[in-house]
């Protein structure tokens, strides 16, 4: 039975041991199992809600409190497999071999260690820009910015042009 709250609620998971909390943000609902003990749920709850009321954007918290995956605890080498896997599946195989040799080149830059969401155009374009003056052929021919910066965008949706 959920006893309600302030801010969310507390079920118990039956049959199975352990608790749920549940809670609505923004016009969403989120439920998340939170392990064995209601202290624990409740702990978690609290701390879900102050980080709200903080400030921080939903998935930030999901990740913190909970483990989720998010863009703010991934960095770019963290997701480009992830991207090479779903380019695999969706291009052509001269495509994805033309992309997987231009990415594993843009992995060496020092930025693509940085978190996703700490990722801007500015540093996307300051490399660009070094990399024309360092590697005039690099890889095989210098590829326009215009033609790498979708394949990162894909990836990194903060480094989109604004506007």
């Amino acid at each position: 039975m959920a006893r309600r709250r302030a801010f969310g609620t507390i079920e118990q998971r039956s049959p199975r041991p352990g608790f749920y909390v549940v809670f609505h943000w923004q016009g969403r609902r989120y439920r998340r199992s939170v392990g064995p003990s209601k202290k624990v749920a409740t702990q978690k709850l609290s701390t879900v809600h102050a980080l709200l009321e903080g400030g921080m954007p939903i998935g930030e918290v999901l990740a913190e409190v909970f483990g989720d995956a998010s863009g703010a605890r991934m960095t770019f080498r963290q997701a480009a497999p992830l991207y090479l896997e779903h380019a695999e599946r969706e291009k052509k195989s001269s495509t994805f071999a033309v992309d997987a040799t231009r990415l594993r080149a843009i992995l060496r830059a020092p930025w693509t260690g940085r978190y996703l969401s700490a990722i801007t155009v500015t540093d996307l374009v300051r490399w660009a820009d070094q990399r024309k003056v360092t590697a005039p052929h690099w890889p095989s021919g210098w590829p326009a910015f215009e033609r790498i910066q979708p394949k990162i965008t894909r990836i990194v949706p903060s480094a989109r042009a604004p506007g």
